[in-house]
């Protein structure tokens, strides 16, 4: 992490007024740690080593630069090519807000009451459920739900959400719904604020080991 840290104080991806996509040196770079932090993130979520895992057979002797160097080419790639895409959808977006209003994996007044649950992103007051299949008409009804349950968990409505939507990061598409609209596509009838309350009451009757989003 402190190496990554270092990588991102050094070459500013954020910085608004700049291309999203570093030097092919310092993509390169960027993009292996991110895949390689991965890797520990599907530990954090899972409680265990996955056989398959490339951590199964990294040393403490292979460092930072062995760790980055068991990351394959094609998914450094496959980065790079997000990323030129993410550009293209995402940078009005960008130019739009400042760094400071981007928040990534997000928390809620609610998480506690399901497990734990954080979201993807969210930009200014738009909350974005990023996908990278390439198919629109392939997102279940559980992702759907997926994302009304995070606006949902906002119990105290500490993100002012007025807006949501979904990312597909492989073929550059955003697509996004003002919340009450949103809500209403799903059925809903009433206001959002009464339906966290009955949210809130409902995960926090559930039995401990269903508590899971």
């Amino acid at each position: 992490m402190e190496a990554f840290e270092d990588h991102l104080h050094r070459t500013a991806p954020q910085r608004r007024g700049s291309d999203l996509l570093l030097d092919e040196d310092a993509e390169i770079r960027l993009d292996a740690f991110c895949f390689a932090l991965a890797w520990f993130d599907r530990v954090y979520r899972d409680g265990v080593v996955a056989p398959g895992s490339p951590l199964v057979t990294v040393g403490s002797s292979d460092g930072v630069e062995g760790l980055v160097a068991r990351v394959p080419d094609y998914a450094v790639m496959d980065l790079q090519v997000q990323v030129r895409l993410a550009e293209i959808a995402l940078g009005a977006l960008r130019d739009a807000t400042d760094e400071t209003a981007c928040l990534a994996a997000p928390t809620f007044a609610g998480s506690p009451d399901v497990g734990g649950a954080d979201a993807d992103l969210i930009v200014g007051r738009c909350l974005i459920e990023i996908k990278s299949i390439s198919r629109p008409e392939l997102l279940t009804d559980k992702v759907i739900w997926q994302l009304a349950g995070y606006v949902l968990l906002d119990y105290d409505d500490a993100y002012h959400l007025d807006e949501v939507g979904f990312y597909m990061s492989r073929i550059g598409w955003l697509t996004t719904w003002p919340t009450e609209e949103f809500f209403r596509l799903l059925g809903s009838r009433v206001p959002l604020p009464r339906l966290r309350a009955d949210f809130a009451k409902e995960c926090r009757s559930l039995p401990g080991e269903r508590r899971h989003c």
